[in-house]
């Protein structure tokens, strides 16, 4: 599913319209949509009357042609014009003609009408802006999203927010919002979402989102360079599972990791690799700790390094490495590693290493605020490299302040690097060197816990041991990561899980992931 601007999308409907598809066919069939998913929203409610907020623009037309729709499979409508006017007289005027109680707000002094209609309502739905680019809350019209939110906020479940293409209130493309933006139990992507649906603080009124057909032919979205991370993506690139194959056939890794305060990174990156589907796991990791990690995790094989009077590795580890390096299709480092100047020798002297060639890598953790010491390090990189940093190892790569855009910055750093970047958040961006992004849109608060990222990082180099692409890997590693996280919280709530609970369920989300995909049988 393909993510689009305001200015992408008005350049696409104008391409279908060049083609032959009529706006009044477009706004038709938007129309249509919304009614059959307001239908099925009814049917779970108490309440079967539907209030329609209809806005000046194209988004109020939407509401207009859905209203008129559902009062003609006779269910009781009210429309509430929430500005002073409409650009779709033609839809207006159907609405009068088929009588659909119509109430004006400049009318409805103190909005009495308006409150009786939200207790009355068991859906409003919300088609005052959408993804028009000039919006304007004016003090009227903040005052009847401010009683709506109020209402809603006082009785979560006495009706259901349907908002067309964005909550009202909320910028379509940087996702800002006003104060009085309404907060939607689904959103309606009219042709595709919007990006301001992905950008925080408006991420957090969307509720659930469902994209609606409009009759846009799909070869229009062909060039857009940004999409959402779904489940048919991920099937159609998880690796084959032969029955006639040995552990060589899934992968042989080699995890750099942990150090004396972190040795629990280390385990989760091992045990998350396995439970991915690689045919054998090497943890190389200091003398010192592998002497304890080794008792307590059996299925790995061990190499054991050289470290500093701290515990940690140092770049007297170098030349051992670079003799086994050879034998492993893909490389972690980073987690659990400790950030000082022995991890930072160690680093520089692995990765920006001209005599050394490293397999593809997942840098992580302390990996990226080493290099991010190191001036221009992606300039002394010729292997293909997945980055997994947070919003502050992000913050220390890259030098941008605070409060930079994820989708922007991971798409433009990916590219000055030539590397895949998996920047994690609530809202995970997967940016490759070409330009493309992919969106994981699925938050969960369960996910903010010690190790998850740990775990995440083996996920995505067992992918790459398993030959996928380095940009492939890390979308579906963060796919499978989320669902995994998705399945617990099921269980568990939004808080309490933690990160070895989602060591088990990997495999699960794999098997559930793929579903029906058969065996293959070489």
């Amino acid at each position: 599913m393909k993510v689009v601007s305001s200015k992408q999308m008005k350049c696409i409907e104008q391409e279908a319209v060049n083609s032959g598809i009529s706006q009044d066919v477009l706004m038709e069939n938007a129309g249509l949509s919304i009614a059959k998913t307001v239908c099925s929203r009814l049917n779970s409610s108490h309440k079967k009357s539907v209030l329609s907020l209809v806005g000046p623009g194209n988004n109020g037309g939407d509401g207009l042609v859905a209203s008129r729709i559902l009062h003609k499979w006779h269910i009781p409508v009210v429309i509430y014009l929430a500005t002073n006017s409409t650009n779709c007289n033609e839809k207006y005027q159907q609405c009068i003609d088929s009588n659909i109680h119509v109430i004006n707000a400049s009318s409805d002094f103190g909005q009495k009408i308006l409150h009786q209609e939200i207790l009355n309502a068991g859906i409003i739905l919300d088609a005052i802006f959408g993804a028009g680019s000039s919006q304007r809350i004016d003090d009227g019209l903040s005052a009847i999203l401010t009683r709506i939110n109020a209402a809603k906020q006082k009785s979560p479940k006495a009706f259901q927010i349907l908002s067309i293409d964005m909550p009202s209130g909320i910028d379509p493309d940087d996702g800002s919002i006003s104060s009085a933006a309404l907060s939607a139990d689904v959103t309606l992507a009219l042709g595709a979402p919007k990006l301001g649906l992905f950008r925080l603080p408006g991420a957090t009124n969307i509720g659930k989102l469902e994209r609606l057909q409009i009759g846009i032919p799909e070869h229009l979205f062909d060039n857009v360079p940004i999409r959402l991370i779904d489940k048919s993506i991920v099937q159609k690139h998880l690796p084959a599972r032969p029955l006639h194959s040995s552990k060589h056939s899934f992968g042989k890794i080699l995890i750099i990791a942990g150090s004396p305060e972190y040795m629990g990174a280390a385990r989760l990156a091992t045990l998350a690799a396995y439970r991915t589907g690689s045919g054998l796991v090497t943890l190389a990791t200091p003398r010192s700790v592998y002497k304890l990690l080794a008792p307590t995790l059996p299925e790995a094989t061990y190499q054991p390094l050289p470290e500093s009077k701290s515990g940690r590795i140092n770049k007297e580890s170098i030349p051992l490495i670079q003799s086994i390096i050879h034998r492993y299709d893909a490389v972690l480092i980073g987690c659990g590693l400790g950030f000082d100047k022995s991890t930072t020798g160690f680093i520089k002297g692995l990765i920006c290493n001209t005599n050394m060639t490293l397999p593809p890598t997942v840098l992580d953790a302390d990996g990226l605020n080493c290099i991010a010491t190191i001036p221009t390090w992606w300039k002394h990189v010729s292997n293909p490299m997945v980055l997994t940093p947070h919003h502050r190892e992000m913050m220390r790569l890259t030098r941008e302040d605070d409060n930079f855009d994820p989708l922007d910055i991971a798409s433009k750093y990916s590219q000055a690097w030539n590397q895949t970047v998996a920047l994690k958040g609530s809202i995970s961006i997967i940016a490759g060197p070409k330009g493309y992004c992919t969106i994981n849109a699925h938050p969960n608060p369960c996910l903010s816990t010690a190790g998850t990222g740990d775990i995440l990082a083996g996920i995505i180099t067992s992918f790459l041991g398993q030959q996928l692409d380095p940009e492939i890997a890390a979308l579906i590693g963060v796919y499978i990561h989320s669902k995994a996280a998705e399945e617990i919280s099921n269980t568990l709530g939004d808080r309490g899980m933690l990160a070895g609970d989602l060591i088990d369920q990997i495999p699960k989300a794999i098997t559930a992931i793929r579903g029906d995909i058969g065996q293959d049988i070489v």
